[in-house]
Order: structure tokens, then sequence, then C-alpha cells
């Protein structure tokens, strides 16, 4: 009976061990990218980032293009084509933007998605914001930011322009 107790405990043992390791892969592997990672980008690719808002405040009424689905849900009900979605979602895997963009008119704010994890009634979101006025809150560094009283907040640090990134988080 004492051998069979012993190997369960070691057993028990391995399985908390590898409960541990794998939640901490996970956070790892769901962490956002890191502001540098994404300024690199952005350095990189700035003229491709331009051409994309231009294109969005081309497509009046388009709030939306994520992955999957867009708003409005019938883009063509605007005057939207397929062809035209198709394009977009091949500029974000070029820009490394894969949940796509919100676009919001007076003032103008277009936020590019580079990563989200969690759920819409808590979780965060990463990326890029080009802004028509300077955004309320920006800091020097997204990485290292807290916010004092541990609420939902969206912080920005400042790019070059009107560029910004940015990062949402709701507790």
């Amino acid at each position: 009976m004492k051998k069979f107790f012993k190997i369960m405990a070691k057993a028990m043992l391995v399985f908390i061990i590898s409960i541990v390791v794998l939640f901490l892969g996970l956070r790892a592997w769901m962490s956002h990218p890191s502001d540098e990672s994404l300024i690199k980008n952005f350095e990189m690719n700035q003229s491709a980032f331009n051409d994309l808002v231009r294109m969005i405040q081309q497509d009046k009424g388009l709030e939306r293009v994520d992955d999957n689905w867009t708003s409005p849900e019938n883009p063509a009900s605007i005057g939207i084509s397929s062809e035209r979605i198709t394009r977009y979602r091949e500029i974000f895997g070029e820009l490394k933007l894969p949940r796509g963009f919100y676009s919001f008119t007076n003032p103008i704010r277009i936020t590019l998605l580079a990563s989200s994890s969690g759920l819409s009634i808590s979780g965060s979101s990463k990326g890029y914001a080009f802004f028509e006025n300077k955004p309320d809150l920006v800091v020097e560094d997204l990485d290292k930011y807290q916010s004092s009283d541990g609420l939902s907040f969206t912080a920005h640090r400042h790019i070059v322009g009107n560029w910004y990134l940015f990062y949402y988080s709701n507790n």
C-alpha cells in the first residue's frame, strides 16, 4: 500500500508541475507584443500604415473589419465590395494586424489591433491608433504602465505625428 501512495504522490507532483509549466507557457504566448516590436513594425511599414488609414477614411460608414466579420454586417449596403474587404484582410496580414480595425469619426479615431486577449467583458488589446486630436492619456512606456486605481484604462504612447500605440485593459 505504501508503494501505491508513493507512486500516486509522484504522479500528482508531475501533474502539478506540468500544469504550472503549461500555465506559464500560455501566459507568455498570450502576452501582447512589446512597444519596441510594434514601433519597429510601424517604422518598417509606415507608408503602408498611412495608406491603410487613407483607405479606411475613403470607406465612410465602415466601422469595423475583423478577421471574419464586419460592421456593418453587409458592407455592400454602404457600397463596399467583398473584394475591398478581402484587400483589407490581406493588408492586415502584411502589417501584423490579425484583428483588423475600428474606425470612429468626429473626431477621427482609427484603432488597428495588433493583439487582443480575453473576453469582451474582461480582456486587453494592444496596437496602433491614428488620432485627429491628441488622446487623453499618453505615457512613455505602455509595457510598464499600470493605472493607479487598478481599473480599466486605455493608454497611449506617441510614435510620430498623429500615430500612437495604444494599450486597452478592461479589468
